[in-house]
């Protein structure tokens, strides 16, 4: 994420990528802290394509209760990259194309125990995985 540190002062981005034709979907620019993906996800939105979002956290945390919701609240963005300006990278993507609904109600509790800091972010991961997604780290 060379562009967050040159030109826009290690800010967030986000940046969204088609996987079934490898085009690039669009960019967003964000503040310290967040970055508005809902323009990348409106572009997402009716396509039978799948997606991944990259964006970065400048202060080389892993994923948010934001970035996890809105990942699991969009279907068809199968992969979720955060890259922090030290280099970390954390992906999380789903195995099953589709998350059935018993899956994402359980999800959603998960979630709302992360926001909460009912749980660390490494149990949520773990319960996580036990619904339909791969995690790792580098």
């Amino acid at each position: 994420m060379s562009f967050s540190k040159e030109k826009h002062e290690s800010k967030e981005i986000a940046y969204a990528i088609n996987l079934n034709t490898l085009d690039f979907i669009g960019a967003e620019l964000g503040d310290a802290k967040t970055v508005d993906v809902s323009p990348l996800i409106e572009k997402m939105r009716g396509s039978s394509c799948i997606f991944i979002v990259l964006h970065n956290h400048p202060c080389n945390g892993p994923f948010s209760y934001r970035d996890l919701n809105t990942f699991f609240d969009t279907p068809n963005m199968a992969i979720l990259m955060v890259v922090g300006n030290k280099g970390t990278m954390y992906i999380i993507e789903k195995v099953n194309k589709k998350i059935i609904d018993e899956d994402y109600l359980l999800i959603k509790k998960v979630l709302i125990s992360f926001r909460k800091y009912e749980i660390s972010f490494d149990e949520a991961i773990q319960r996580l995985i036990k619904h339909g997604v791969t995690y790792s780290s580098i």
